[in-house]
């Protein structure tokens, strides 16, 4: 589901894209590895899965600004693929 969210460019599905990353490092699936900030404000974080080559680029991950009802909606979206509604 990550890897399949990569390219799209839809604010929801970003921010969904997001979160997973969020639950991934904290598995320890992903890590954290450094951030590049963009000239129009956003910010892009460099994750790189656990146990890859050091010398490969890093996934990206875009981090996008959450207001209130994003994060309801992210919430609402997380509880449906839990409950295998999706």
């Amino acid at each position: 589901l990550f890897e399949r969210l990569a390219g799209d460019e839809r604010p929801k599905r970003i921010a969904f894209r997001y979160v997973l990353s969020l639950i991934l490092m904290r598995r320890r699936r992903f890590r954290h590895v450094g951030r590049r900030s963009h000239d129009d404000g956003t910010e892009t974080w460099l994750l790189r899965p656990r146990g890859v080559d050091p010398a490969s680029p890093p996934t990206e991950v875009m981090r996008p600004v959450l207001g209130e009802d994003d994060v309801r909606d992210l919430g609402e979206a997380l509880g449906e693929i839990l409950r295998g509604d999706l």
